[in-house]
């Protein structure tokens, strides 16, 4: 596990996950970057519905590096949960 600060809060990610798209030691670094590039957005002026976009997708990228995120997994289960479908 790794933990990143973000917003006064504490967060732990997993870094050893035979899904990753590299290895741990970049992960560590990337993480770091993230956590910076989030602060960045926070202090922008960014409309609100803006910063939370850039926000959302760089998180989603770095869960995807760690092999947590599928781009289209959720909106494909929601697709297939709906009758008719």
């Amino acid at each position: 596990m790794h933990l990143i600060e973000y917003q006064n809060s504490f967060f732990f990610v997993k870094t050893q996950n035979p899904l990753m798209k590299t290895q741990s030691k970049y992960l560590e670094e990337i993480n770091r970057l993230l956590a910076d590039y989030l602060l960045e957005i926070e202090k922008s002026d960014l409309k609100p519905l803006s910063a939370q976009v850039y926000q959302v997708q760089s998180k989603n990228f770095v869960r995807w590096i760690n092999g947590e995120f599928t781009p289209g997994e959720v909106k494909k289960s929601k697709k297939q949960d709906k009758p008719g479908k």
